[in-house]
């Protein structure tokens, strides 16, 4: 399926897409709870508030999961998030199934922005 756009010419695909309050996500072992959840229910990107991160990072998280019979089931994703520089409130970020490529640019504590998303 194609979608046009007076701006742009964008072939569209399906994407899953959730969001998240966690309510802190500053352990690893965390975040790999909420990648397993990620690729549990097939969702592409996870949109997570209140992080409790401080500053900006990305961070790589491999994961896989077995709940059943089924062979095991891998995901690799990239968080991105933002912060307070100077407490750990609030924050955000994005958690990205890694296939899709992503490139975001911090805008503010608050706020992503994508220039390329492949």
């Amino acid at each position: 399926m194609s979608l046009n756009n007076k701006h742009l010419n964008v072939k569209s695909k399906k994407l899953n897409i959730g969001a998240l309050n966690v309510r802190g996500c500053q352990e690893k072992h965390q975040q790999t709870i909420i990648a397993k959840d990620d690729l549990r229910n097939d969702l592409d990107i996870i949109g997570i508030s209140e992080t409790h991160l401080k500053g900006q990072g990305l961070e790589e998280i491999h994961t896989t999961i077995n709940d059943n019979k089924d062979a095991p089931k891998h995901g690799d994703y990239l968080l991105f998030y933002t912060g307070s520089e100077t407490n750990t409130h609030h924050g955000i970020g994005l958690l990205i199934n890694k296939h899709l490529e992503p490139n975001f640019e911090r805008i503010s504590d608050w706020i992503y922005a994508a220039p390329k998303f492949v």
